[in-house]
């Protein structure tokens, strides 16, 4: 019954239904002792917008396992979502050392590397995330990135000849692509 529920209230969270995810989650007997229902009582914390709440019951999972993949990964998002990047840089840095470099990691490192203004990273983290990334789309989110570090350490000449390069060489339509070409449009 537990397997079964468990399996329910994570569907309820992958389907973004974070009222009913909580309902059902709290009526585990398991929740409170599991630490694997507390880091999913922390992402849905987060989907509700409980910042706060979501951080403690991270920071609980994290106690008691300092390497917790998923709970590095969501609370680095919580923590870029409320702008505090430099803890955000912290989790994703041991997330790479605990899963190496996954795509999804180096797109929030690479954007709370930014945020954090730490320039040189940034543009390294995006440049590697860019080498990764599967999808068009996230390989312009990567390059613009790469784009507003240069521009962030004085290096606006560089800054644009990375986007006016990628531009010539990807054609395929995509939101990212325009909002690349609308940040080269402002560094002209």
């Amino acid at each position: 019954m537990e397997g079964d529920r468990r399996t329910r209230v994570r569907a309820l969270a992958a389907e973004e239904q974070w009222t009913e995810a909580k309902e059902l989650l709290e009526t585990s007997p398991d929740a409170e002792r599991d630490i694997e229902w507390v880091a999913l009582a922390a992402e849905i914390e987060a989907g509700l917008g409980q910042h706060e709440r979501a951080l403690e019951l991270y920071q609980r999972v994290l106690d008691e396992r300092p390497r917790h993949p998923a709970a590095l990964y969501n609370r680095a998002l919580v923590l870029v979502d409320i702008g505090q990047f430099e803890e955000a840089v912290s989790d994703l840095e041991e997330l790479v050392e605990v899963e190496g470099e996954l795509e999804d990691t180096l797109a929030v490192l690479a954007e709370a590397y930014l945020g954090a203004e730490f320039y040189v990273p940034a543009w390294l983290c995006a440049r590697r995330w860019e080498a990764l990334a599967e999808e068009n789309g996230a390989r312009w989110s990567a390059r613009t990135i790469a784009a507003r570090a240069l521009d962030a350490m004085g290096r606006r000449d560089d800054a644009r000849a990375l986007l006016d390069e990628a531009i010539l060489l990807s054609r395929e339509a995509c939101e990212e692509r325009d909002a690349a070409i609308a940040y080269r449009e402002e560094l002209s």
